[in-house]
């Protein structure tokens, strides 16, 4: 299915009115960089000298919104992206999120990476005859979670593994600061989400 670029446009505004973000006066991207290395300089526990010279980038740009066609769907909307290549927390995200996952030993039963893992994983299951597969289509999923729960919930397992109380504080800290960062840029014009994580 093609789009015109006016119609890509009209989606992306449709949405952007939809979910009422909040508009910023000013790219808060150098905020958030100062930020990012003020917080790294009380680190060192779960990160090295070298760890922190490669979580900062050296020259971020903001997070743009862009959208996917849902091609499958009557009249087409939009899934709505943020891509946070290279923008001021994106190297922290990644390096927290193996670490979390190492420390926590966090291995999810039921997460499906992709239609290859999930075909692999079904290839040698049987299905009773009495079963139904369901498909569940989730609205806005990221936006819709708390910021405050998804914290409490990283601080609970952490204690229920016995985590050193100063690495759990470091991993509490770095994480917040990453699920602050959902503010994006889209059309020259910087927003800044109302509610839940970031996009993308």
């Amino acid at each position: 299915m093609a789009l015109t670029k006016g119609e890509y446009s009209q989606k992306i505004n449709d949405f952007l009115k939809k979910e009422n973000p909040i508009i910023l006066k000013n790219d808060p991207t150098s905020k958030t960089q100062n930020k990012l290395k003020t917080t790294l300089h009380d680190i060192h526990g779960i990160l090295s000298y070298k760890d922190k010279l490669r979580i900062v980038n050296m020259n971020p740009s903001p997070p743009k919104l862009y959208g996917l066609i849902k091609i499958h769907k009557d009249n087409a909307p939009i899934r709505p992206v943020v891509s946070y290549t290279n923008s001021p927390l994106s190297k922290l995200a990644y390096k927290l999120n193996h670490i979390y996952k190492d420390i926590a030993l966090f291995c999810p039963q039921y997460t499906i990476k992709n239609s290859v893992e999930l075909t692999q994983k079904l290839k040698d299951f049987t299905v009773p005859n009495n079963s139904f597969l369901v498909s569940l289509d989730v609205t806005n999923m990221f936006p819709n979670i708390p910021n405050n729960d998804c914290l409490n919930i990283v601080e609970h397992n952490l204690t229920s593994k016995n985590i050193n109380p100063v690495i759990k504080d470091e991993i509490l800290t770095l994480f917040s600061l990453c699920i602050q960062e959902n503010y994006f840029l889209y059309d020259s014009t910087f927003y800044k989400q109302r509610d839940g994580l970031a996009m993308g």
